[in-house]
């Protein structure tokens, strides 16, 4: 494989060659440099990626945690579920009313669990039973929606869910001059329209911050939002190259309703 064909210095890329060998042992880089020049990936940060891909450890996955935390303290032997069975049985143990069991059916988990205290609550508000109703639909949504949001924020790779208000308008001239067109871009009306995006200035200026709030203000209307940089996006596709699976991983970067390029 030819690395002086990168843009890097040949000195820098020895250099990295070299500590590979040292993390991962020889065989293994000259591996991950046939797979590389398979797939016409030059460079060592592609080499060093590959070898990331199929030496990194499996992460282990947390331990399932049911609601009832008396139950993720059983011992629950496979030859054997009698502790199981005995609580379950458990005449003391306070059962779901036949309300809140229909209300689980159908996916109401939110108002099944606080249906009794809101009954009790309306009750001494003298609510009637459509605004106790309401009341309890309102808590559903609520609940579902706040669910989404965090499934979107997790999904997207932002580390942080900044605020407009930790953006210092004052810290300069420029910043002051740009805060209507910076506010405006908040109601994400870019994304209707399929226009890009792209934020311009000298390092340290609030790019990517600016970036990050954009992308967690997606999240909170519930949009797909994926943050990655430029350079891990190009190894990622250029590293797809060695086990076919280009269209798949293009697939991460074109479905978010936002991608942000940091």
């Amino acid at each position: 494989m030819d690395i002086a064909d990168t843009d890097r210095a040949l000195s820098r890329q020895l250099t990295e060659l070299l500590e590979l060998i040292r993390q991962y042992g020889p065989e293994p880089v000259a591996d991950a440099i046939e797979k590389a020049s398979t797939a016409r990936a030059f460079g060592a940060d592609y080499i060093a990626n590959i070898l990331r891909q199929q030496q990194s450890p499996r992460q282990m996955q947390p331990p399932l945690r049911l609601r009832d935390p008396r139950l993720n303290d059983l011992v629950t032997d496979p030859l054997s579920l009698l502790e199981y069975d005995a609580f379950i049985l458990d005449p003391g143990r306070n059962p779901m009313t036949p309300l809140e069991e229909k209300l689980n059916l159908l996916s109401l988990s939110t108002m099944s669990r606080q249906v009794e205290t809101t009954l009790t609550e309306a009750a001494a508000k003298n609510l009637s039973a459509a605004a106790t109703v309401e009341w309890l639909a309102d808590m559903e949504l609520e609940a579902r929606k706040q669910r989404a949001i965090d499934r979107r924020f997790k999904c997207s790779r932002l580390q942080a869910q900044p605020s407009i208000d930790a953006f210092h308008f004052h810290h300069h001239k420029s910043r002051q001059q740009a805060k209507p067109r910076i506010l405006r871009l908040l109601d994400l009306s870019f994304l209707t329209k399929g226009t890009n995006l792209v934020l311009i200035g000298n390092p340290g200026v609030g790019k990517t911050f600016l970036a990050k709030l954009i992308a967690w203000r997606a999240c909170q209307i519930n949009q797909r939002v994926l943050f990655t940089t430029a350079m891990d996006m190009l190894n990622h596709l250029l590293a797809s190259h060695v086990d076919h699976s280009l269209v798949r991983k293009l697939k991460t970067y074109t479905e978010p309703t936002l991608l942000v390029c940091g």
